[in-house]
């Protein structure tokens, strides 16, 4: 990473890691209406048509995508916890993340709800059916109050984290500062390491996964889950530490494509040739050892990977990469959503899944984006999810005076 990047207060490439995984969220819930096998409850939608592609989209956006977010995550908070303090860094979390998460789960709850009825009736009768059952749906008191967080559930277990580091930070702080030195330099040599620190990260990982079945669970009802939050804890605390020697980030360009072949080979190996040799006991003994290891190897390979790709090609300022870091958050929050009721519209055609599946991720970002730039870029929302007001690149606005770019 140039030094040139954090001294103008931006960390040009993870920004624009931080979107991709944002954006990746998209891809991955529109996959879902389209997998071969259901996910219940998770996901209470299922198209007639289906694709073995959709299954290897979910499955492998899984492995990553989530806790390289966490990394980051707790990277920026060191950031602006250096910076700013603990309340600083708290009121910074509570307004970029506290009062979206917040707002969203009260107006996006009702909405969602809504948008999976219209896609399960619209799929199976008609559209005409399915705007009517929305409707009788509207009428029930009991759809608007939020029983669980849906998509928005990792902000929910971020301001959890955003309490404890400050806790954990204070708590630091009153250790000898020869003790505090050592710890870094510790992590310093780990992460200096490739192989090293893929291993030891790898079983680290491992051994939080093992409670859960193997795999990053996800829970998305409003009391924590202890082992969810021991998982992604881990790479959270990675990326608070991680700030303190942000120095190494330039090595992580080294071995970048390699780690992230690597990883990708090792996740397809793992799924398609060896865990099918366990048959129906997938996730118990030897299969669950095989599972929670190359689940967490794979996750720490893809993110040293991909952190070395994008700070290798997007360590620089660009006014496309940087409108879409901007926006990649509002198009978050909005798409779910969106795109089931583009799911349910096009569910009763004989389309197949991987078009429809292209028509569903298309239509959620453009719709998205615009009206992130129409709607959310100058307006008070941007200033919430953004920091700082922008000017619109589809409708012209007057000029907006500059502010002091807001971090994280």
């Amino acid at each position: 990473m140039s030094g040139s990047a954090e001294q103008h207060g931006r960390l040009h490439a993870l920004d624009g890691l931080r979107a991709t995984m944002m954006l990746l969220g998209v891809v991955f819930h529109s996959a879902c209406s389209y997998m071969t096998v259901g996910l219940g409850k998770v996901w209470p939608y299922k198209d007639q048509y289906q694709s073995v592609f959709a299954d290897f989209l979910v499955s492998f956006l899984h492995v990553f995508r989530t806790p390289i977010f966490f990394v980051l995550a707790g990277l920026f908070a060191a950031l602006l916890y250096s910076r700013r303090g603990a309340k600083g860094l708290l009121n910074n979390r509570f307004q970029r993340i506290g009062i979206p998460f917040i707002v969203g789960l009260f107006v996006l709850f009702p909405i969602t709800n809504f948008a999976f009825i219209f896609a399960n009736v619209a799929a199976k009768v008609s559209i005409g059916d399915a705007w009517a059952a929305v409707w009788a749906a509207a009428q029930t008191s009991a759809v608007y109050l939020p029983t669980f967080t849906m998509h928005l559930w990792f902000l929910y277990y971020l301001l959890y984290f955003y309490v404890a580091a400050v806790f954990v930070a204070w708590l630091c702080s009153h250790l000898p500062a020869t003790a505090r030195a050592a710890a870094l330099r510790g992590f310093k040599a780990l992460v200096e390491r490739p192989v090293l620190r893929v291993v030891v990260l790898g079983i680290v990982t491992a051994l939080t996964l093992a409670p859960m079945g193997g795999y990053f669970a996800t829970n998305t009802g409003l009391v924590p889950d202890a082992n969810i939050a021991l998982a992604y804890g881990v790479f959270f605390a990675f990326g608070w530490l991680l700030y303190a020697h942000r120095d190494l980030l330039a090595g992580f360009t080294n071995f970048a494509w390699s780690q992230t072949v690597a990883g990708a080979v090792l996740y397809v190996a793992v799924k398609y040739a060896i865990a099918p040799v366990f048959g129906a006991d997938q996730y118990t003994g030897g299969a669950l050892v095989l599972w929670s290891v190359s689940g967490g190897i794979c996750a720490w390979m893809l993110f040293f990977g991909f952190t070395g790709l994008f700070l290798r090609y997007l360590d620089k300022p660009s006014a496309t990469v940087r409108y879409i870091v901007d926006g990649s958050y509002w198009v978050y929050l909005l798409h779910l959503p969106f795109l089931m009721f583009v799911v349910g519209a096009l569910g009763g055609t004989t389309l197949a899944a991987g078009l429809k599946l292209a028509i569903v991720i298309t239509s959620a970002a453009v719709v998205g984006f615009l009206t992130y730039d129409l709607f959310v870029r100058a307006t008070f929302i941007g200033r919430v999810l953004n920091g700082q007001k922008y000017p619109r690149v589809l409708a012209a606005t007057p000029h907006l005076p500059a502010t002091v770019p807001n971090p994280g």
